[in-house]
């Protein structure tokens, strides 16, 4: 085992967006700043590089939108980035100006790299990231050679543990969703309020013990308070997209519960739905589940569709390269996208999550 401290701060884990043939940079040199500066033929939607430090993407837009005062839905964005990370990706803007975004001052943000276009940036339209991670003070420094050189080679591609939520039960919501359970998905969404856990039904005290902060989590409780036992009606009121990443960490739970079980698994396994071919191994895990392919068939929730398609097995960091520093190791690297930066520090440091 190497083991070793993952994001002690921010500056620790850098992530920078390759999208479009080119790689998003944290940096913000001379020579970018003059190109910045050079005017440009204003059309559809405005591109630029968004750097932040200790946000999450959904922070940062929120705050963005509220300076500019516009709507969150005319911001466009390829992939989800860490949050306590230093990151660097490609972001868009329906309908805006330039200037305005020039004028914006948010402490631990960088916006640059203007450029307009009339394609929105949607998610998937990246190719990957490129990484470099600082993990300090390891142990075993001599495993260090021989652990890059077996993920050279190639590792499972499992969904990291950031894909199940906060609580790490996503998948469970998402279970119960394709269950048509709304009553048991709406319970563990609330697994962390302890009180309302108790006196389930006392909506009331379930609002006074959630924190403000939690706005959908708050207005499912709302909704309860005026329309008794209205499950289906109280989780419709959660944002699609919110929804949607519930099926999606079920996905991800089988899909991994699955490799796990393939000593040499085949190049690829389903991310479960009603359009895509199941294994054996598949099929056996979802019976013991309860659930079977017609099941996405029947869901309740019509507005999204679980169709389901494939998803690789077995992955390659390329660009791998590392250096030791006294105690701390350096290694950079990039993955294409879907794929997790901490599944492979788990299997470099052998922290054995995923076995």
């Amino acid at each position: 085992m190497i083991d070793g401290k993952i994001k002690s701060k921010p500056e620790d884990f850098i992530v920078e967006e390759v999208i479009f043939g080119k790689r998003c940079k944290i940096g913000y040199n001379i020579f970018e700043k003059i190109e910045d500066l050079i005017p440009k033929e204003r059309k559809q939607f405005l591109h630029f590089t968004l750097v932040k430090r200790n946000w999450s993407i959904y922070e940062a837009i929120s705050e963005i939108s509220k300076r500019l005062r516009i709507s969150k839905n005319r911001f466009g964005y390829a992939g989800m980035k860490d949050k306590n990370a230093i990151t660097a990706q490609r972001i868009s803007i329906f309908n805006v100006d330039i200037k305005e975004l020039k004028k914006l001052k948010i402490r631990d943000i960088i916006i640059k790299n203007f450029e307009y276009s009339n394609k929105r940036i949607r998610l998937g339209d990246h190719s990957g990231n490129y990484f470099k991670i600082r993990i300090r003070n390891i142990i075993n420094s001599y495993e260090v050679k021989g652990r890059i050189e077996e993920l050279k080679k190639g590792f499972k591609n499992y969904f990291g543990e950031q894909r199940f939520g906060r609580y790490r039960n996503n998948h469970l919501i998402g279970k119960y969703v394709i269950m048509n359970r709304f009553d048991k998905a709406i319970k563990q969404m609330f697994s962390f309020n302890d009180e309302l856990q108790k006196d389930w039904g006392n909506w009331r005290k379930g609002l006074l013990n959630t924190p403000q902060r939690m706005i959908w989590e708050r207005i499912v409780l709302e909704h309860l308070m005026y329309h008794k036992n209205d499950y289906f009606g109280a989780f419709m009121k959660i944002p699609k997209r919110m929804r949607r990443l519930y099926l999606n960490a079920y996905q991800s739970y089988v899909f991994n519960e699955v490799l796990k079980r393939y000593k040499n698994p085949p190049e690829t396994l389903p991310l479960i739905g009603f359009e895509v071919k199941f294994d054996p191994i598949t099929e056996n895990f979802l019976e013991e589940e309860g659930l079977s392919k017609e099941d996405f068939k029947e869901m309740k929730m019509k507005d999204i569709q679980l169709r389901g398609r494939r998803r690789k097995t077995i992955v390659y960091p390329k660009d791998l390269k590392y250096r030791i520093l006294k105690n701390d190791l350096i290694v950079e690297f990039f993955l294409e996208k879907g794929v997790y930066a901490t599944v492979f520090l788990d299997l470099l440091l052998n922290q054995n999550t995923f076995k």
